[in-house]
């Protein structure tokens, strides 16, 4: 009997080690190594995902392995789940996805076909704004999140100087287009919108001595009326000739009103410096903030993707050279808030080397951890082979991290 009772006990010794096992190659706590890093933890997918997209609380938005719009979805404190929105487009797809969680839309494309989904009315289309070699397509940019309103937006090629822009914008929920530039195009280019009327729009005139299209103006438009809209914000941005490069989540805070963009260096034409531009209700009182302090000499900072709930950012550090000269990026986090010196913390870096990536994670509020910022990471096992997994990290450790040095420096 005693023998018995042994084996069941050496049995259940060695499940329970197994399935510790087991547990720990699903995920991963990536523990940091150097002060004032944060760490992240990496959760091995059940199958193939590409690019995340805000989505409903508590999930993304994704591609899966069929090339179907999906959602992932964490059951418990760390599993995830990959779950089907719709069985569309399963198609060859760019590295596209654009999202509006309000209405269920999701878009993608392969080449210069959209394939756009509304997820809740189960409608899908297929759409071809334009065909042909006159215009490069941009990325949509969504117009009315509510009532799944998309901007489509094309730039002249090069080949053809008959107009610099077209725009579009199309209402998947009706089906129908409510917005399109004349016949060959137009000078105007839609950026982003302002209000579900209005929007950022840049005129380019075509320089005979260059040869180029170049951008002579920025106002706001009223779409529906036709209106041109001037003020102290849009002269701003022409007098000074501002790089911007928006897009839902990217660089603007409508709401808290401050954008991020690129500032010409006077004199040195290739050469910019990152700033943070604020504005009042009236789009007065536009005040400049050079980010230089933020970053060491050599280093510059890219575009900044903001949280759905606006209070944290992520940015790429570049600036680092790797073992055979590469570029290689830094994933580094600011907490954006009122309390901090022009409503930024410091920033808070990653231990990780990365390559340049753009629109590849998202931010979205995970059922057990809060807000995290989620990416995909490949990663080789024991054995050699690579697996897929999903990085999360943390905002509450961003937060940690912050608090640890202000109580150092107070300390000091």
């Amino acid at each position: 009997m005693k023998s018995r009772n042994c084996i069941f006990l050496c049995i259940a010794v060695v499940l329970l080690f197994s399935c510790k096992k087991i547990i720990a190659e699903k995920v991963i706590v990536n523990t940091p190594t150097q002060s004032g890093t944060i760490g992240s933890i990496d959760i091995l997918s059940p199958e193939f995902f590409w690019l995340l997209r805000p989505w409903n609380k508590g999930t993304l938005a994704t591609m899966n392995g069929k090339a179907r719009f999906a959602e992932i979805s964490f059951t418990g404190k760390n599993p995830i789940k990959i779950t089907s929105l719709i069985n569309f487009p399963e198609q060859r797809i760019d590295r596209l996805l654009v999202t509006a969680p309000e209405s269920g839309i999701c878009i993608t494309n392969s080449s210069s076909m959209f394939f756009i989904a509304d997820t809740v009315n189960k409608k899908t289309k297929e759409f071809m704004p334009i065909w042909g070699s006159s215009f490069n397509q941009g990325i949509p940019v969504v117009l009315d999140a509510e009532n799944g309103i998309i901007i489509f937006r094309y730039s002249d090629s090069g080949f053809y100087r008959i107009h610099a822009r077209l725009n579009i914008i199309y209402d998947l929920k009706n089906d129908k287009t409510l917005y399109r530039s004349p016949e060959g195009g137009e000078e105007n280019e839609f950026i982003y919108p302002f209000s579900t009327e209005l929007i950022l729009c840049a005129k380019y005139i075509w320089d005979e001595t260059e040869n180029y299209w170049k951008r002579q103006g920025l106002f706001l438009y009223n779409w529906k009326t036709k209106e041109i809209i001037q003020n102290e914000l849009t002269k701003f941005l022409t007098d000074n000739e501002i790089k911007l490069l928006l897009s839902h989540g990217v660089n603007i805070d409508l709401k808290e009103r401050y954008m991020f963009a690129d500032f010409p260096i006077p004199g040195k034409v290739l050469d910019n410096k990152k700033v943070k531009i604020t504005w009042d209700e009236n789009y007065e009182d536009i005040k400049v903030i050079p980010l230089d302090y933020l970053i060491l000499e050599g280093q510059y900072l890219c575009d900044f993707f903001i949280s759905p709930n606006g209070k944290w950012a992520m940015v790429l550090f570049g600036g680092y050279d790797g073992y055979y000269g590469e570029s290689l990026y830094k994933t580094v986090f600011f907490h954006l808030d009122s309390r901090y010196p022009n409503g930024m913390s410091i920033p808070i870096f990653t231990e990780d080397y990365d390559k340049y990536h753009f629109r590849r994670g998202a931010f979205f509020e995970h059922p057990e951890y809060g807000w995290c910022y989620a990416d995909e990471k490949h990663k080789e096992n024991k054995n050699g082979k690579e697996k897929l997994y999903l990085r999360l990290y943390k905002m509450s450790d961003v937060l940690e991290e912050i608090n640890r040095n202000a109580s150092k420096n107070i300390l000091e």
